[in-house]
């Protein structure tokens, strides 16, 4: 494991023939990559911790720059009134999860190489040639993402949205039944039990944040913070009086 994020950290931004040949093979035989690597050839090819440093990079960046890092999943922050501390504190949480959803997804990605691990034990592998196979195939998945998410929120391709979540489920499902090479049954049903691990510990992190995390918080946030209102907001509150005063 040491090696591989060594590996990857020292060759991010050198773009040579191993990447390239990685690149081809990840695109048209990942299954088999992965067994190369994990079986010992590893100087043709760019280590799996490097292509997925240099995807979810891409990745990132791309949605911070298309989306400013703004989602529509959490409610919107209260725009008049006063905030309770306790209110103030979830309200921070909330934000905080909203504007950090993509890093977040990213950081649990090596829970899926826990799980493959007693999924798929024999196959012999280690949790670091594990990691490995699911680093190659995370690389891919955010390589689509990175090409796609302009597209999507300035095209508003909604179809394309749903297109690329049906990938982002799939295509790692599909992958690992050709690296552990399991028959597609069995392999496609543990993969999917992985998948439904990884997106139960990231839902848990959502909700730690969301809700156990405010209270623990909390005392660290004034008694009560008031917000002010819009200029839209006010003109409305003024102009209340008058149409109640009138004939």
């Amino acid at each position: 494991m040491r090696e591989i994020i060594a590996d990857g950290v020292g060759c991010l931004i050198d773009f040579d023939r191993p990447f390239w040949m990685t690149f081809k093979r990840l695109l048209t035989a990942p299954g088999a990559l992965t067994r190369d690597y994990i079986a010992g050839q590893r100087q043709r090819y760019a280590s799996p911790f490097r292509v997925f440093l240099i995807f979810a990079t891409l990745s990132t960046i791309a949605w911070f720059v298309v989306t400013g890092g703004h989602t529509e999943f959490l409610p919107e922050s209260p725009t008049s009134g006063v905030l309770a501390k306790h209110q103030t504190a979830r309200q921070w949480a909330m934000d905080t999860l909203q504007a950090n959803q993509h890093l977040i997804n990213i950081l649990v990605i090596p829970v899926l190489a826990v799980a493959y691990k007693p999924l798929f034990r024999k196959q012999g592998y280690n949790l670091a040639e594990h990691t490995a196979g699911v680093f190659y195939v995370y690389g891919v998945v955010f390589f689509v993402e990175f090409i796609t998410k302009g597209w999507i929120v300035l095209m508003q391709a909604e179809w394309l949205a749903q297109g690329v979540f049906v990938f982002t489920v799939f295509y790692p499902m599909v992958v690992a039944v050709r690296i552990y090479q399991a028959g597609w049954i069995s392999g496609l049903l543990r993969a999917f039990i992985g998948q439904v691990v990884l997106y139960a510990v990231a839902a848990a992190f959502g909700l730690f944040v969301v809700f156990v995390l405010p209270p623990l918080i909390s005392p660290f946030f004034p008694e009560e913070v008031p917000v002010e209102a819009t200029p839209s907001e006010a003109g409305e509150a003024a102009a209340e009086p008058e149409s109640e005063s009138g004939p």
